[in-house]
């Protein structure tokens, strides 16, 4: 953007600029890339407070990923002290006898976390965990340790 000139009082006694800007560079500010937007005319007006917000995007995607978190802790810890035990067996080469013990640990909170989680309203994106989390424990229990 190219400021041509300042006009002294604008909108909210802000001074308002007369600039020239490319179409590209109005394209990536409004986050609407690769031709689309289409070009503006003469008398056109376009609200530049409505580029693309990425603090709000940012904010409400950590608002909702800290609301997901908060409501399945349970779960959450569940699944995380399962890969807990199989790393440390699987790290400390521990025998077959703890290794199948390990393996039946993780399949007991993962059949937990399934349950929780079938009798929750489905969070966004919850539903493809869920399945992989049931192909994980069909596949643990078909395997011999």
């Amino acid at each position: 953007m190219k400021v041509i000139a300042i006009v002294e009082e604008g909108h909210n006694s802000t001074p308002n600029f007369i600039a020239e800007v490319g179409h590209t560079e109005l394209e990536k500010f409004m986050d609407l890339f690769y031709g689309k937007m289409r070009a503006p005319k003469v008398g056109d007006i376009i609200d530049l407070g409505k580029g693309h917000d990425f603090h709000g995007d940012t904010c409400e995607a950590l608002s909702k990923t800290e609301a997901f978190i908060e409501s399945n802790k349970k779960v959450i810890n569940g699944i995380m002290s399962g890969f807990s035990v199989l790393g440390h067996s699987a790290a400390k080469h521990l025998d077959y006898t703890a290794a199948k013990s390990a393996r039946d640990k993780l399949l007991v909170e993962l059949k937990k976390c399934i349950a929780h989680l079938e009798g929750q309203p489905d969070p966004e994106h919850i539903t493809e965990c869920l399945a992989s989390a049931k192909a994980a424990v069909e596949e643990c229990e078909g395997c011999q340790a």
